[in-house]
């Protein structure tokens, strides 16, 4: 569409032309009509479509390749013309501009030049996922672009429309190795910049791996990264199944060394941070390990005694004691201790017995194969000449009864009859057989305990046994007043303090107790723990006895509740709330001997409630005769009238609270006597009108009836001249 101002300039062209030729006749030439001339030139660069060339804002032509072109119309000598671009080319978009396109038409004009361009315009998008550095895009081959961070990206050279762009990843990132793919990374450029590629990153991952070597054993696991366990089973090349991503570091540790054999294993090159490659380096070397073989010698008294291990370890033994071999042996492989040489008595034994034998040392777990740990369970018993100590026992019920001879050679006792020590003792020797452990519930003694051995064995060691008792005693908290124990319904104490008590009488292994309150505290209850079992060998200490003071709710009833949103409290806390008549309690109970107080915390809506019998103190029941009693709030009704002509006839109203009319003459303002509670209906009524006067309520009409709300209410009359 021209435009007003194009409009204009036609105008003046045209009136311009018009005075030319009023001159022209004017001077005697207007019988000569201006000649008419042509307009053109040419167009150079057009490849995108059409193009519409306009002249003087008015007559177009369109042109649709390079080359001449010319306007459809001649135009009179003397006119200006004025060519300019009316539509742009597309397909490819295109900025043409015109050189030598104005002047005055005074010949044809062929020379007007149209120069076109392709429009270009920024390639661009967003990268994501970014996070290590030299990240290079490329456009088309040639325009580098440095990423260094997530966020929108835009190549520096811009494209052709109608041309095709193409963005690749020329350079991956690095620190952490990254591999980033394009999305719509090719295209034809249309009319508007591109900012719809992407460009996501995501970091390299690599496996963690490695060789094991030296491998026999079994159960190996190996850790990375306190998290990826491995199980190996052999000497060779093992890997993580989790990857470590590029950047991150990686800690392969040995998480359970093998067994059968034990081995210990150790990792080189374990620690380090991933970098753009498999991490194939970790070596884990494994090596059997070795443990000492050893144990105990006892009995031994001469000298000379030589133990050997596999045939080839010998060790001197002069003395009882712990031993062990020098040189350890491999976990898995076979031990084998002997007794190469037996040991000689010495001379000091010699002298005190009739006989002076060599002695004979035996081994016992001689012979095993090593596991994961020192053996030291080897033992060796050595003996002279030697004699049992034993006896009887008797009056023995109970368990657990140990005996000792000598103070080391602990015997246990299964029953009354004869017993006999294991370890023998040497002719000429002392023994003395002490009780070691009494046995569960009982004492026993020992006759004939003590004296040397001769040259036969003893037997009359006499050990005696009889029943033990026990006191049971305990602690007891928390007690005001005083409260009497009894145990198995006897032996009554009274406790009157917290602390530690005990009953008099003991109670006899095997038996049972049970303590018991048999009187409680005036306003407590007192309860057992651990009052009851049977007596054991030892003193009961453990009975305890817990005291609280007894505790009792507090309530009542609630009368003539109508609203809503009563709550009431116990001193000052336990809210509870309240929506209808009859029973209630409050959650909380109060101690026997403290006081309560009911109060209201929240009024019901429209009513007013109070409390009776609401204080005291809790005497060890329920309290249960708090009264709540509620009354429905009442207000007044009244009308204020206004308007009325002094002197004028009287206006009567009346009220169904109170049934009683109103008369006035003038402007008042009444309330009528009855209250009328909060909720009900109300209605007030005028029911003689003062002519020529119209008396009406503030909805135009004689009466009004309502609900009455929570306070007074005043009714508005207004009296205003009929017609």
């Amino acid at each position: 569409m021209t435009s007003f101002s194009s409009r204009l300039r036609h105008c003046r062209l045209a009136l311009s032309s018009l005075l030319l030729t009023v001159l022209l006749t004017a001077c005697g030439g207007g019988n000569d009509a201006p000649a008419n001339y042509s307009l053109g030139g040419s167009v150079t660069g057009l490849s995108g479509g059409t193009l519409v060339l306009q002249v003087n804002d008015g007559e177009t032509v369109s042109v649709s390749a390079d080359g001449a072109f010319q306007f459809p119309s001649t135009l009179p000598g003397g006119t200006a013309y004025v060519v300019s671009v009316q539509t742009q080319p597309n397909n490819p978009a295109q900025t043409c501009s015109v050189n030598r396109g104005s002047g005055t038409l005074n010949a044809a004009v062929s020379d007007i030049v149209v120069l076109c361009a392709p429009n270009a315009y920024r390639i661009g998008g967003t990268v994501s996922g970014l996070a290590g550095e030299g990240l290079v895009l490329q456009n088309n081959g040639g325009d580098d672009l440095a990423v260094s961070a997530d966020g929108g990206f835009r190549f520096i050279q811009p494209v052709a429309s109608g041309a095709r762009y193409s963005i690749t990843v020329k350079t991956q990132p690095s620190d952490p190795a990254q591999t980033c793919t394009v999305n719509d990374a090719s295209a034809l450029v249309a009319d508007h910049d591109i900012d719809n590629v992407t460009v996501q990153c995501s970091t390299d991952v690599h496996p963690i791996g490695g060789s094991v070597t030296g491998l026999t054993g079994k159960g190996l696991v190996l850790q990375n990264n306190a998290g990826d366990d491995l199980n190996v089973s052999a000497d060779g090349h093992f890997q993580f199944a989790t990857p470590v991503a590029s950047g991150a570091g990686y800690v392969v540790m040995v998480r359970t060394q093998p067994h059968d054999p034990s081995q210990t294993c150790s990792v080189d090159r374990g620690t380090g941070t991933v970098a753009d490659q498999d991490i194939t380096d970790i070596k884990v070397r494994c090596a059997t390990n070795a443990y000492r073989i050893g144990g105990t010698v006892s009995g031994l008294v001469g000298s000379g005694l030589v133990l050997q291990n596999n045939g080839g370890d010998d060790l001197v033994m002069n003395a009882d004691g712990s031993f062990r071999f020098a040189q350890p042996v491999a976990s898995g492989a076979a031990y084998h201790v002997t007794v190469k040489t037996q040991p000689v008595a010495s001379g000091a034994i010699v002298k005190t017995l009739p006989i002076a034998p060599a002695q004979t040392c035996t081994v016992s777990q001689t012979s095993s194969i090593v596991a994961d740990a020192d053996v030291t369970d080897v033992r060796v018993l050595c003996s002279t000449n030697s004699y049992t100590v034993g006896g009887t026992v008797s009056g023995y019920n109970g368990s657990g009864l140990v005996l000792k001879n000598n103070g080391g050679n602990a015997l246990a006792i299964a029953g009354n009859g004869a017993f006999q020590f294991t370890q023998p003792v040497v002719s000429g020797a002392s023994y003395t057989v002490t009780v070691y452990t009494q046995p569960s519930g009982q004492v026993c003694s020992v006759d004939n305990n003590s004296g040397t051995i001769g040259h036969a064995n003893v037997t009359n060691v006499q050990v005696n046994c009889a029943a033990a008792s026990h006191t049971v005693s305990g602690t007891i908290s928390g007690l005001v007043g005083s409260v009497t124990l009894q145990n198995n319904g006897d032996d009554g104490m009274t406790v009157s303090s917290d602390g530690s008590w005990i009953f008099h009488t003991p109670v006899a292994v095997g038996s049972t107790y049970a303590v018991t309150v048999a009187t409680q505290p005036a306003t407590q209850t007192c309860t057992v723990n651990n009052g009851s079992d049977t007596m054991h060998d030892a003193n009961v200490t453990n009975v305890e006895i817990i005291c609280a003071t007894n505790t009792y709710t507090v309530g009542g009833s609630v009368s003539g509740l109508a609203g809503s949103g009563l709550v009431l409290q116990n001193n000052g806390g336990d809210n509870l709330s309240i929506s209808t008549d009859g029973a209630w309690t409050f959650a909380m109970p109060v101690a026997s001997g403290s006081s309560y107080n009911v109060t209201v915390l929240t009024q019901p809506a429209g009513q007013d409630c109070t409390v009776s019998n609401g204080s005291g103190t809790v005497d060890n029941a329920n309290v249960t005769n708090v009264q709540v009693t509620c009354t429905t709030n009442t207000y007044s009704v009244g009308v204020n009238i206004t308007g009325l002509n002094p002197g004028g006839p009287m206006v009567t109203v009346f009220s169904n609270a109170d049934n009683v009319p109103l008369s006035t003459d003038h402007d008042i303002t009444y309330s009528f006597p009855s209250k009328i509670p909060v909720g009900s209906p109300y209605s007030v009524t005028i029911l003689v009108q003062p002519a020529p006067q119209f008396c009406h309520f503030s909805n135009d009409l004689p009466s009004v009836i309502g609900t009455m709300p929570e306070g007074d209410v005043l009714l508005p009359v207004v009296c205003d001249p009929l017609g």
